[in-house]
C-alpha cells in the first residue's frame, strides 16, 4: 500500500513491506503513518547515505587492521620456516631460493654446491633427506678420464666415448695383450675384475678321470658305479653307504660337495643332539628313539609341560613349548623394565596380539609379545634415530668426495665383519657407533653384559683389521653433534685441505 503526507521539500516515497517493524502504523485516530525506517526522502536519503558510507568506511578499516594482523602473523612463521630451509640447505653446502614459504607441500626452488638447481617440496628435503636429483645421478655416472686412468694402471684401455657412463652398463676395455671384452665400470673399478682372456690363460686345469670321481665317493663311504668318464658335466650313477642310487654330475659332487639327496634329506640329527638342545632350554627330549628330522618327538619344558614337535622345528625354527607361549602380564612388564622402558598393556590374551610398549627416551609403539621376548625387538624408532645419523654421515662424506660412493659392505679383509660406509678407490671407511658401543646397559644388549663385551671386541678387532688392510678408518662417535665439523677435522689427519674442498663437477 503506497501513502503520502505534507513534507518540505520533494515528495516522500513510502515502501510497503510486510514486516512488522518496517510496515505503516496505525495511529489512534486511524491514519496510516509510514515506518522511520521505510521512507527515504531527498535530505533523508542523503543523510543516510552518508552515515552508511561513514559506517561502511570504518568497517573496511577495521577488517584491513584484522587481515594485517593475522598476515602479519603468518608471515612471521613463514619466515621462520623459511629461515630453516636456507639453514638447512647451507648444512648441505647449498642453498634455497625461495622468496616466500607456502606450505611444506609447495614446492620451492634449491641450489646444490655445483650449480644445479630443481624444485622439490620443503617436506622432501627436510624430513625425507632428499637433495640434488642432477648430484644423484652424476654418483651413478662415471666420468670417462676416471675409466681411461684406471685402464692405463692396468696396461690396457678404455674404448668408451661417452664422456659419461653408468656404473652398471657395459664398456669396451682392452688389455695390454690385445684382447676385447665388454665389462661393467663397477665390475672394473669395484671388484678388480680384467681380461677374462688372460685371467682363462694363468689358470692350471687339472684333467678328471674315472679313478678320481671312484676315490672321491670311497672317502665319503659310497661309491661310483660309472663304468665310463665322459668329463665332468656328464651324469654318472653314485651310491652311498645306505645303499641309496642316485645321478649327479662329477662337477656337482668333487666341486660343489654334492652328495646324496635321500641322506640329505633325514638330516643328521641324533638322540644325542636333540638332548643337548632340551637341556639348553632348561627340559627334556623325553623320545627313546629318533627316526628323522620330520618325525615328532615328545618334549618337556623346565615347568613339567610336555609336547610333541618335530626336531627340526625345535632345532631349527626356535620353536618350544606352546604352554609357556601364554606369557603372563607380569613377565612382559618385568622385561620392559630390564630394558628401561615400559609396558602399557593392561591385559594379556596370547603372544601373537600386539600389545602397546614405551622406552626409555618416551616412545612408544605396538608390538606382539613374541617378537619382544623371543625375536629380540624393542623401539623402532631409537633403531631408525642409528640408521638415519649413518646415512647423514655417509652423505657429509660423498659430498666432500664427490663422486666417490660410500656403501655398506662386507670387503673380505674383515673377515666377515661389516663396515657402515667403505670406498675402496680411497682406501677409507667410515663406522657410527651408537650408543650400545658405549652403555653395557643399552637396550640393544637385552641386559646381556657378554652381548656388550662381544661388540667392543668386534670394534677392536675392525680397527685392527682395518689398519693391517690399509684402510683409513673413521670413527664418529653418537655424542658428536657438528658431525660435518668433525668430520673434516678428523679427515686433515690423512687429507691435504685442498683435497678435501669440494671440486665442480665438469659441464656437459
Amino acid at each position: 500500500m503506497l501513502g503520502s503526507f505534507w513534507h518540505p521539500g520533494p515528495p516522500l516515497v513510502y515502501v510497503q513491506t510486510s514486516h512488522p517493524v518496517l510496515s505503516h502504523q496505525r495511529e489512534p485516530g486511524g491514519k496510516h503513518v509510514p515506518s522511520r525506517l521505510a521512507t527515504v526522502g531527498a535530505c533523508g536519503g542523503f543523510l543516510a547515505r552518508l552515515l552508511l558510507r561513514r559506517s561502511r568506511s570504518e568497517m573496511i578499516c577495521r577488517s584491513a587492521r584484522g587481515e594485517k594482523k593475522g598476515l602479519d602473523k603468518v608471515s612471521t612463521r613463514q619466515q621462520s620456516m623459511l629461515d630453516r630451509l636456507q639453514d638447512h640447505a647451507a648444512a648441505l653446502g647449498g642453498k634455497c631460493m625461495a622468496i616466500g614459504y607456502k606450505n611444506c607441500m609447495t614446492k620451492v626452488p634449491w641450489h646444490c654446491q655445483h650449480g644445479h638447481t630443481w624444485d622439490a617440496t620443503p617436506v622432501s628435503v627436510l624430513n625425507a633427506k632428499t637433495w640434488c636429483p642432477e648430484c644423484a645421478r652424476n654418483r651413478r655416472r662415471i666420468p670417462l678420464q676416471r675409466l681411461q686412468d684406471h685402464a692405463k694402471t692396468r696396461g690396457g684401455r678404455c674404448l668408451s666415448t661417452s664422456k659419461y657412463n653408468r656404473s652398471k652398463g657395459k664398456v669396451t676395455w682392452q688389455c695390454k695383450l690385445g684382447h676385447n671384452w665388454k665389462a661393467t665400470p663397477n665390475m672394473v673399478l669395484h671388484r678388480r675384475t680384467w681380461c677374462p682372456a688372460c685371467s682363462r690363460k694363468g689358470r692350471t686345469w687339472k684333467k678328471r678321470s674315472l679313478k678320481d670321481l671312484q676315490g672321491h665317493a670311497a672317502s665319503l663311504g659310497g661309491r661310483c658305479l660309472a663304468t665310463t668318464y665322459e668329463g665332468m658335466l656328464a651324469p654318472v650313477l653314485w651310491q652311498c653307504r645306505r645303499g641309496h642310487t642316485w645321478q649327479a654330475r662329477p662337477h656337482n659332487v668333487l666341486n660343489m660337495k654334492g652328495w646324496c639327496p635321500a641322506c640329505a634329506r633325514n638330516a643328521p640329527l641324533d638322540l644325542r643332539r636333540l638332548q643337548e638342545h632340551a637341556k639348553s632350554r632348561g627340559g627334556e627330549c623325553l623320545a627313546r628313539k629318533y627316526v628323522n628330522s620330520y618325525s615328532k618327538v615328545t618334549w618337556k619344558c623346565e615347568h613339567g609341560h610336555t609336547w610333541q614337535a618335530r626336531p627340526n622345528h625345535v632345532l631349527n625354527s626356535g620353536v618350544w613349548c606352546p604352554h609357556c607361549r601364554k606369557i603372563g602380564l607380569a613377565r612382559l612388564q618385568a622385561h620392559a623394565t630390564s630394558l628401561g622402558g615400559r609396558c602399557l598393556a593392561k591385559s594379556y590374551k596370547s603372544y601373537k596380539m600386539k600389545l602397546l610398549w614405551e622406552c626409555q627416551e618416551g616412545h612408544t609403539w605396538n608390538a606382539t609379545a613374541q617378537s619382544v621376548l623371543h625375536q629380540k625387538t624393542w623401539c623402532p624408532q631409537c633403531a631408525a634415530s642409528n640408521w638415519r645419523t649413518e646415512a647423514e654421515v655417509r652423505r657429509i662424506l660423498e659430498t666432500i668426495f664427490h663422486p666417490a660412493m660410500f656403501p655398506s659392505c662386507y670387503p673380505s679383509f674383515l673377515e666377515g665383519l661389516q663396515l657402515d660406509g667403505y670406498c675402496p678407490d680411497l682406501f677409507l671407511a667410515f663406522e657410527y657407533q651408537g650408543e650400545q658401543h658405549y652403555d653395557p646397559e643399552n637396550y640393544f644388549h637385552f641386559g646381556d653384559p657378554s652381548n656388550f663385551r662381544a661388540q667392543r671386541e668386534r670394534d677392536a678387532r675392525k680397527v685392527e683389521l682395518c689398519r693391517d688392510a690399509g684402510v683409513r678408518l673413521l670413527i664418529i662417535p653418537c655424542f658428536v653433534n657438528d658431525k660435518r665439523t668433525f668430520v673434516l677435522t678428523m679427515l686433515l689427519r690423512w687429507f691435504a685441505w685442498g683435497r678435501l674442498a669440494t671440486l665442480e663437477l665438469p659441464s656437459r
